[in-house]
């Protein structure tokens, strides 16, 4: 199920505080949302998320992060 997001309440983070936090390029992160269905807005050239949606989606990959080799 894809992932609502409620504008009134989340605080929406720039892709790059996601890279920052676990150590990846935020071309990376960009490919979790391309390839692995990272919840994510878009209001103009910049990708965000926020933390509920971040967490949900780590939680559904069962506390793992994709990475380029990753066939799912």
């Amino acid at each position: 199920m894809p992932y609502k997001f409620d504008i009134k309440t989340e605080e929406f983070q720039p892709f790059g505080r996601y890279a920052k936090l676990f150590d990846v390029a935020t071309s990376t992160v960009t490919y979790w949302s391309d390839h692995y269905g990272l919840p994510f807005v878009q209001p103009g050239g910049v990708r965000f998320t926020s933390d509920e949606a971040f967490s949900q989606w780590l939680d559904n990959r069962n506390g793992t992060l994709p990475d380029r080799s990753d066939n799912d």
